[in-house]
């Protein structure tokens, strides 16, 4: 058995609902025949719905014949069953099974007519038919960052600097655009890289989109910090280009844009990734441009 498996384990029995919670996520998506009674045994002292909902998930992976009976006892939840952070976890966890759903739905569907579309349709690549095709498949593709970024932390050390540098160096952008990078190195973190690479890749894909070096006669400039404190770990991205217009705090909705043929999913789901490192994002006006900022605490060691 895994060290992972083996801490899981104890947490299915953990007083604490978000070790419950953390712990029948990762069985609903690593659970193998040998995980069948402990997980079946935690259902049956389970109260709390969403932990209850993933332990049947994971259940169903270790064994895909499993049937559940209705449950007879109903207990009312006090607000003693949601401690600090519990709700946000509730919400990734409902965001990640919808968005697998939402996908596993509508992925066959966009395919066939695809198919069927590129056959019947004469210049199908010319047509209306494939722009709004493409369009679908864009739309997938944000419902699969959504769902990464709502999925169970994979906490690991890595090189921040580098990575920082590595996602910078795979950005196209012209060359009237000039990243200014400053932090320390090495800079070694704990955290999920996966999550932090989606907050940041928004961060920099907006920055650059605001950027307009024809107005201002010469190349624009975008400028990376990042850093350690006692507690977390944080990343900045100035820039000087056309700021934001409208609410800051409803900018975070999901499907809300102020840019054309843009989804609106961006900066949601930079935050969620964000928070499921109990982390955050937040945008600040300046003068000239905007101010993105990302946070996650240190790992307890």
């Amino acid at each position: 058995m895994s060290e992972s498996n083996e801490k899981f384990r104890r947490q299915l029995v953990s007083g604490v609902p978000r070790e419950r919670l953390a712990a029948a996520r990762f069985f609903s998506s690593h659970a193998s025949a040998s995980d069948l009674d402990h997980l079946q045994s935690a259902l049956a002292n389970e109260s709390v719905t969403w932990i209850e909902g993933a332990l049947k998930r994971a259940i169903i992976r270790a064994d895909p014949d499993a049937r559940f009976q209705p449950s007879i006892v109903v207990r009312q939840q006090t607000e003693d069953d949601h401690p600090e952070g519990y709700t946000t976890q509730v919400y990734a966890e409902a965001l990640e099974v919808t968005s697998k759903q939402i996908l596993h739905e509508l992925e066959p569907l966009v395919g066939s007519a695809r198919l069927a579309a590129s056959r019947e349709i004469p210049n199908f690549n010319e047509s209306k038919t494939n722009a709004i095709l493409s369009q679908l498949n864009d739309f997938m593709a944000a419902i699969s960052r959504l769902r990464e970024s709502a999925s169970p932390p994979k906490t690991e050390e890595f090189h921040l600097d580098l990575t920082i540098d590595d996602l910078i160096g795979q950005t196209e952008c012209g060359d009237d655009v000039v990243f200014q990078v400053s932090g320390k190195r090495p800079c070694t973190v704990d955290g999920d890289r996966g999550l932090v690479t989606l907050a940041f890749k928004n961060g920099l894909k907006n920055a650059i989109e605001a950027q307009q070096p024809e107005l201002e006669g010469g190349s624009s400039r975008i400028v990376v910090t990042w850093g350690v404190t006692d507690v977390e770990y944080w990343i900045s991205i100035l820039d000087d280009g056309v700021g934001f217009a409208g609410n800051i705090i409803r900018a975070f909705e999901m499907g809300r844009t102020s840019k054309a043929n843009h989804l609106g999913m961006g900066l949601a789901i930079a935050k969620q990734s964000m928070h499921s490192m109990n982390g955050d994002v937040t945008l600040t006006p300046r003068d000239k441009g905007m101010l993105y900022h990302m946070n996650w605490p240190k790992k307890a060691r």
